[in-house]
């Protein structure tokens, strides 16, 4: 199984070997949330691509006496916000993006 999802009834219950949890009264939405799933799957990939590029870019460089012990210090936690940056941005545009694709079936 690619993703774990809980059905519940009450807002009390927690499954914490789940990936989702759904509410009973809105398994109608279960393909907007696998649709969901699968965008968060992907933009997972491409910040473990951009992170091993970066890393790499970054040893090339060093290992070559190309930076200096500063500049390394400061583009070390640099990727990590810029990481932590491109997952944010990306999951406010799917939220904005999936917010006003309901919008429009209403």
């Amino acid at each position: 199984a690619d993703v774990g999802i809980a059905v519940v009834e009450e807002k009390g219950a927690f499954f914490p070997e789940c990936d989702a949890i759904c509410f009973g009264q809105e398994l109608n939405t279960l393909d907007k949330v696998l649709g969901l799933i699968r965008s968060i799957g992907t933009i997972k990939k491409l910040s473990y691509i951009f992170s091993i590029t970066y890393n790499l870019i970054g040893f090339y460089l060093a290992f070559n006496l190309m930076l200096s012990p500063l500049i390394a210090s400061i583009l070390m936690p640099l990727s990590s916000i810029t990481v932590v940056g491109l997952i944010w941005g990306s999951f406010s545009v799917i939220g904005k993006t999936r917010v006003a694709s309901e919008a429009k079936d209403f």
